[in-house]
């Protein structure tokens, strides 16, 4: 009874394990296709826009249309866009590792810095 205890046991145990691996690899893969989205958007859309509209209001500017405030602001909008794109880099480098992470076998994760030389 001992032994079929301490076997249903390690079996449970090895079933939370796999459940967790398969929730870590299925966050970790969320997370990535996000950040990506978020960066690809940001390259191909977002910042490009934002740059036309911080260059049109500059000329507006120079040419007396725009106020030295609307230049301004189509400026800060302009660096929080890519500021914000950048994060979104930063984002999606970071998933990348923790996607690489999880696929990682547990005891590949032990070896260390110094283990690895």
């Amino acid at each position: 009874m001992a032994a079929q205890a301490s076997r249903d046991q390690a079996t449970a145990l090895a079933g939370k394990a796999r459940a967790q691996f398969a929730s870590e690899i299925a966050t970790a893969q969320v997370t990535y296709q996000d950040a990506f989205g978020r960066w690809k958007r940001y390259g191909s859309d977002i910042a490009p826009r934002s740059e036309q509209l911080r260059s049109t209001m500059s000329y507006a500017y120079q040419k007396g249309g725009a106020s030295l405030l609307d230049l301004l602001s189509a400026e800060r909008s302009d660096n929080d866009v890519r500021l914000a794109g950048a994060q979104a880099a930063a984002d999606t480098a970071l998933s990348i590792a923790n996607l690489k992470a999880a696929f990682t076998p547990s005891d590949e994760k032990m070896i260390t810095h110094e283990n690895a030389k």
